[in-house]
């Protein structure tokens, strides 16, 4: 086995490989970043008598405006003149674009898009009254 001369004394050569290791661990700092608490909760049942649709290309090239279009209908009838928000949705849910329905329940907006080559998930939102 080999030994290794430090300090005047004889150390076995993987002993000072041990002694070395720890070292490095001891003379790391940890950083924490703060807390957060997250509440699960159970997603509503949609609204009865309302439907709401959300459309858009299957491909955009990068850089270029996310066109969105969609529909909202109460009891098969327009309804017209209501909030829509959209949400880009995945490990976290970012608003990217409000817009109103039309007298026919329809709306459009443009999501200038300033997103990474990727694939994205997006979802609309209407809130009821209770």
């Amino acid at each position: 086995m080999k030994k290794v001369k430090i300090f005047g004394k004889s150390i076995p050569l993987f002993a000072l490989v041990a002694i070395a290791a720890i070292t490095l661990v001891a003379a790391s700092t940890i950083i924490y970043s703060n807390v957060v608490s997250v509440t699960i909760v159970e997603k509503p049942e949609p609204v009865p008598g309302y439907e709401l649709t959300l459309a858009a290309p299957l491909e955009v090239y990068l850089g270029e405006a996310i066109p969105f279009t969609g529909s909202l209908t109460f009891e098969g009838n327009a309804a017209a003149g209501l909030e829509i928000n959209i949400y880009e949705t995945g490990d976290i849910i970012i608003p990217v674009a409000t817009t109103t329905t039309l007298a026919d329940g329809t709306f459009a907006v443009q999501y200038p898009n300033t997103l990474a080559l990727d694939t994205y998930t997006f979802e609309a939102t209407y809130l009821a009254p209770d």
